[in-house]
Parts: C-alpha cells; structure tokens; sequence
C-alpha cells in the first residue's frame, strides 16, 4: 500500500472473498485481496469527492454501500464489481449504515 498517496478514510473487511475495502479522501474505493501479501484486485471511480463512509450489506456480503462529501450513496457488488445502484442526496452524506434489505441509516451535513 505505500504505492499511494491517498489517505484512507474508512476501512471494512469481507470475509467471503477475503477483501479487505478502503475508501478514500479522492474519492476513490480500493479492494484489496488480503493473504500473506495485499494485492490490489479492483478500484472503484464511482464518488467525485471524498469517501466519508463504507458499510457491509446485513443479509448480502456481496454487496457494500458508501457514502462521500459529492452527495451520493452508492451500492456496489464485490461480485461484479459494478454500482447496482446510486442516490443523490441534497447535501454530502457522512456516514451511512444499511440496516436492511429497505432501510438504512445516515448522517448528512449541514447546508
């Protein structure tokens, strides 16, 4: 990890794949394969600013959320590496938790 200059501002753990995801004050998610050595296995390029908040999926520990200062949440799969689905919000979220398949909670700044 010391090939980047990004500063990491949250970090989870993915058992099923045995990733470990960081986020990033660019904007940028990176998923990294942790064995004995950390391999690099995808970067998402999906916030336009800082990455405030990552969480798990309670029921789908293939699926994680974010939240970032551009005021978006976004759903991403580990599985396909894609966004399955992405909310704009009136002002930059700061952290964000999934709850359940249909609720999760957030905290936004202030305007």
């Amino acid at each position: 990890m010391t090939n980047f200059e990004d500063y990491f501002t949250d970090v989870i753990l993915n058992d099923r794949y045995n990733y470990f995801v960081t986020s990033t004050i660019s904007g940028l998610i990176h998923v990294w394969k942790f064995y004995a050595t950390k391999t690099l296995v995808h970067t998402f390029k999906v916030h336009s600013s800082k990455v405030t908040s990552l969480g798990k999926h309670p029921l789908n520990s293939t699926y994680i959320v974010s939240a970032s200062n551009d005021s978006t949440i976004k759903i991403l799969s580990l599985e396909k590496f894609s966004v399955l689905y992405s909310l704009n919000l009136q002002a930059g979220a700061r952290y964000v938790k999934l709850l359940s398949e249909t609720h999760f909670a957030m905290v936004l700044d202030s305007t």
